[in-house]
């Protein structure tokens, strides 16, 4: 398990950083949340019936997987994964440098219609054959174990240089006032 330096859970002024937590903790949160997802989140329509409550479990699952638990639907054509600005910054990396790998094979990204109708980026080889998602392709290079933590030391960096932008700005600004 590689350590990162984004906060896990950051509210009410307690922040708790990953590599802060003892792997036994991280463990005994994993299942608490994952027993909570499978048993409470199920919808009540579909509690009683074991077949759509699996269906829907098996669907929760993938998407979990997918890098997608927690990300809002706010008709932006691909999902943000937190608030978090180096989550984003990193998030943004990734798809670049996954972007980037997709161009240098000659393979393409295309919008298909997913399992539930809706329209999913997938890359695909130049003859077609369906690699992955972009969304878990993404994912997948922010949880390698050598490209992930050079995303967030770039992530920071790039948070750290936005930031003295804006105070820039900001500064050069209230001088013209």
């Amino acid at each position: 398990m590689t350590q990162a330096t984004t906060p896990v859970y950051s509210a009410n002024g307690v922040e708790i950083l990953f590599g802060d937590m003892p792997y036994t903790s991280v463990v005994t949160l994993l299942n608490r949340a994952l027993s909570h997802i499978f048993s409470n989140e199920v919808p009540k329509e579909i509690r009683k019936d074991d077949a759509k409550a699996a269906e829907w479990r098996a669907a929760k699952l993938l998407s979990i997987l997918e890098g997608k638990l927690g990300v809002r639907k706010s008709g932006e054509p691909k999902p943000k994964p937190s608030r978090d600005p180096i989550a984003l910054i990193a998030a943004e990396l990734s798809e670049k440098a996954v972007l980037d790998v997709v161009s240098r094979k000659g393979w393409k990204v295309s919008k298909v219609a997913g399992e539930d109708g809706k329209k999913v980026l997938t890359i695909s080889t130049a003859d077609g054959t369906v690699i992955k998602t972009l969304a878990k392709a993404v994912a997948d290079r922010l949880a390698h174990a050598e490209h992930g933590p050079k995303l967030l030391d770039a992530a920071k960096a790039e948070h750290a240089r936005r930031i003295k932008a804006s105070e820039k700005a900001t500064a050069d600004a209230g001088d013209e006032i």
